[in-house]
């Protein structure tokens, strides 16, 4: 792939300079089956019961995320699955791993143990580790972190470039985003030149424009005033059928607005797995009692 319009290399893959300088980790654009939530056998899932046998075999044909994600140092043991096209919030005390979680998958963290497979393709496992800007995988924070030398529109360019598009190409993806997003008199404006909404906005742009199999968000509305997050929920919601989708947050709204499931992680393991509006109705936790009580 070649330069472009003075961004850094990025070698053909979703690098985005979100990453903790990974080596093109996609920490911006370019990085669970359901349990229930009564007291059912799933409504307490232990991932520490019996070592996943997937570990040592080949990945799983199922399309979608299909992770088990063992963090030693961090207390992580979590089985996530979210189906292709689904969007999974998660949710949890402060601590409880979901950072940890959406790294791993990113191929920011390495996992001690597990696998984590993507649309039938094993991205980490026993033996393997798949470089962050291979995986086909976005993760975008709570701050945007564009390339400040690159204009609004390269930086979504730059997506689109790392998700395979010719530079013709992906100048035409930036235009449309822009368009989307209501943005287009920004298309030159430098990062500082933004406000908080709309860098985000913008990262977001670049994230998608990247064509990513999965789309990872960790709290990306926590900065931001009431109407830039709602208008940042709204990019999510209208693109969310076309990308699985992994929403961590700390706000019920983000989960009911923008997930068909909640995942609820609390010390490093799930505890409760079910549509929204199962695990508000049927609390496991005294933290999921406190967020059905806010959201009444």
């Amino acid at each position: 792939m070649t330069r472009d319009e003075g961004a850094p290399q990025d070698g053909g893959a979703t690098q985005d300079p979100q990453a903790t300088q990974d080596g093109g980790a996609t920490r911006d654009s370019g990085a669970t089956r359901d349990r229930g939530a009564t007291q059912d056998s799933r409504a307490t899932h232990d991932s520490r019961a019996t070592q996943d046998p997937r570990t040592t075999q080949g990945p799983s044909t199922a399309q979608g995320l299909d992770a088990h994600v063992v963090v030693r140092r961090s207390g992580l043991d979590a089985a996530l699955r979210v189906g292709a096209g689904e969007a999974v919030a998660i949710m949890g005390p402060s601590g409880a791993g979901k950072t940890t979680l959406l790294e791993a998958v990113a191929g920011l963290v390495r996992i001690d143990d597990g696998h984590i497979d993507l649309d039938g393709r094993r991205l980490a496992g026993a033996t393997t580790h798949t470089p962050p800007a291979q995986r086909a995988v976005a993760l975008l924070g709570q701050e945007a972190l564009l390339f400040p030398h690159l204009s609004a529109g390269q930086n979504i360019a730059f997506g689109a470039r790392a998700g395979g598009l010719d530079r013709t190409q992906a100048r035409r993806s930036a235009a449309d985003w822009l368009a989307r997003l209501g943005l287009e008199s920004l298309r030159d404006r430098r990062p500082h030149e933004l406000s908080g909404g709309q860098r985000q906005r913008i990262a977001l742009a670049r994230a998608l424009a990247a064509r990513p199999r999965l789309l990872l968000l960790d709290e990306p509305f926590t900065s931001l005033d009431v109407e830039a997050a709602a208008h940042l929920r709204d990019v999510v919601r209208a693109h969310r059928d076309d990308t699985t989708s992994v929403i961590v947050s700390h706000g019920i709204v983000d989960a009911q607005s923008l997930a068909a499931r909640l995942v609820i992680l609390q010390d490093g393991r799930i505890v409760q797995d079910a549509p929204v509006a199962a695990v508000l109705a049927a609390p496991a936790t005294s933290f999921v009692a406190a967020l059905a009580a806010s959201a009444r």
